[in-house]
């Protein structure tokens, strides 16, 4: 007689499915709804985390890419018509899969932005706490360097001297 009592969280497990279907989830908002269906269903979870490393995966090689593409610019001299050598690079990349260069930009900007939130979480802290804004701030000057887009690399263009990376 005993085992056919549901357990407690089979109850709550039924509620919670109950929830889910209609008219119910209208009322529900969309976040409340998504954590329900990740809770009763920890394979769609994991599925998540996977497609979403495996779309990283592939921003870091196209980043990777766009990178090999304004280092063949600077080799050539190529002077693009604006916009900067990594812009240039970042259209032709897009040209190549056949997509809008702001679109590609957009994604790059996310996946960047996310690895930054990514770290915050880790450690429990905003993303405006002062350590990760100065880390921030510092890969960006590196990111700089590299692409030579630093003030001093620009002075030495325009003056003709050879600037060093």
């Amino acid at each position: 007689m005993a085992d056919d009592k549901p357990t407690l969280t089979e109850q709550i497990r039924a509620h919670l499915e109950w929830l889910l279907q209609e008219p119910q989830r209208s009322r529900l908002s969309p976040k409340l709804r998504h954590a329900i269906a990740d809770e009763l269903r920890p394979g769609r979870k994991l599925l998540k985390q996977q497609q979403l490393a495996a779309a990283d995966q592939k921003t870091q090689l196209e980043i990777d890419a766009i990178d090999e593409i304004a280092e063949r610019m600077r080799k050539n001299g190529e002077l693009p018509d604006s916009g900067g050598i990594e812009k240039a690079a970042l259209a032709e990349y897009a040209d190549r899969l056949g997509i809008e260069a702001e679109s590609l930009e957009r994604r790059i900007r996310r996946y960047r932005e996310r690895g930054w939130q990514e770290l915050a979480d880790t450690f429990r802290v905003p993303l405006d706490d002062p350590d990760i804004v100065r880390m921030r701030k510092e890969e960006d000057r590196i990111r700089r360097e590299k692409s030579g887009r630093t003030r001093q690399a620009i002075r030495q263009k325009k003056s003709g001297q050879t600037p060093i990376y």
